[in-house]
């Protein structure tokens, strides 16, 4: 790519983040410096923050979803009896409800009766509760039935998590004196706020997403707050609502995961839409390159996650500190914790501009950040 095209490429992608005109300005000085030219900055789009479940409401397929069973059993809800609101989100609500067969409380994920009629919305709230089901792993949760409910809103019912999200981990933590916070010794792994539990937890995360990606599947959502810790050491991944069923051309991924969606062709959002959420997006994502989206693209947003670990907050500038190079580490002097010189190196990797320079799928960043710690915990003594 020319170092014309490259520059006016960030610029775009400047605009394309919300930041404000300072922010451009600074980033057009920057990029302008580096390569000895000057000039006005072109014109871009202007990326809005979606939803806390990140579904772009403008994406839209001519597919017609499966025919789903209706719920029996009389009430609004079927044979379910609602026991609670257990979330709100721009696509609908996540309810407490019991199942009176089996006895036991369960979560119900209802589509808004706004968005009911939209089919194009219908099927990815499909897709996600089918994509869902098929990765059957302890850190993805188990779905249990997708249907319509007698109103006509589509549903699907999981299990019920409890817990605390890996954001509030993260903020507890942060609220320690920074001594305490740079431990990682055994009494570390037996206290509910330190570095080896948030670490712990992000591994398991890297690994459910990794077999997501070995299954063909992105998340394209990852961030703290879809990220929830159990009881017993359980860690889940959670909100799958932007998914993507990677197109498979041959059988290169045994046993891949098949959506209505993705079988019929409707899996190919248009070029140039934004999904996600902004200050987790590799550069792929946030540029609108859907061709692009792989599982490199989920790698960076858990570069972000393990950024925020450490620190206590993201990076400033998200996808332009890597690609204008600029150093988003603290420096030495930096009442912050300073970051080992081999996670700095763990860190960069993962949140590489250049998707080839990443990790190639989350596994990969889950098993160098195990060895980090097991050899840091040695060093520690």
């Amino acid at each position: 790519m020319a170092s014309s095209d490259l520059r006016q490429r960030f610029i775009d992608m400047a605009r394309r983040l919300g930041l404000s005109a300072e922010q451009q300005e600074k980033v057009h000085t920057i990029i302008s410096e580096a390569d000895g030219s000057s000039g006005e900055a072109g014109s871009g789009g202007t990326l809005q923050e979606l939803p806390e479940n990140s579904v772009d409401p403008l994406s839209s397929t001519d597919e017609q979803p499966d025919s789903l069973p209706v719920a029996t059993g009389g009430g609004p809800l079927g044979r379910y009896k609602e026991v609670g609101v257990l979330g709100k989100g721009g696509m609908g609500e996540v309810l407490r409800v019991v199942d009176p067969t089996l006895k036991r409380a369960i979560a119900m994920k209802v589509i808004s009766a706004k968005l009911a009629d939209r089919e194009d919305l219908v099927s990815r709230f499909t897709e996600e509760a089918q994509a869902t089901a098929q990765l059957q792993h302890p850190g993805i949760i188990t779905v249990h039935e997708l249907g319509r409910l007698a109103d006509g809103r589509v549903y699907f019912t999981m299990q019920e998590i409890k817990g605390r999200t890996l954001r509030k981990a993260i903020s507890n933590f942060h609220r320690r004196p920074l001594e305490e916070r740079q431990k990682l010794g055994a009494d570390a792994e037996r206290d509910e706020v330190s570095l080896w539990r948030l670490l712990e937890a992000f591994r398991k995360v890297c690994d459910a997403v990794g077999y997501a990606h070995s299954r063909g599947v992105l998340h394209r959502d990852l961030k703290p707050s879809n990220v929830m810790m159990g009881e017993f050491g359980a860690v889940y991944v959670l909100d799958w609502g932007i998914v993507k069923v990677l197109k498979q051309k041959d059988d290169s991924i045994e046993d891949a995961v098949q959506t209505s969606r993705s079988t019929e062709g409707a899996h190919l959002t248009r070029k140039g839409q934004v999904l996600g959420t902004p200050k987790y997006m590799a550069p792929e994502q946030a540029d609108g390159e859907i061709d692009q989206h792989s599982p490199p693209t989920d790698v960076y947003a858990l570069g972000v996650i393990l950024f925020e670990i450490f620190m206590g907050r993201r990076p400033d500038w998200g996808v332009l500190d890597q690609a204008l190079r600029l150093d988003i580490m603290p420096s030495p002097d930096s009442p912050e914790p300073i970051l080992p010189l081999d996670m700095k190196q763990i860190i960069r990797k993962a949140l590489a501009f250049d998707i080839e320079l990443r990790y190639p799928e989350a596994g990969a960043l889950g098993e160098a950040v195990e060895k980090w710690m097991i050899g840091a915990r040695s060093a520690e003594g």
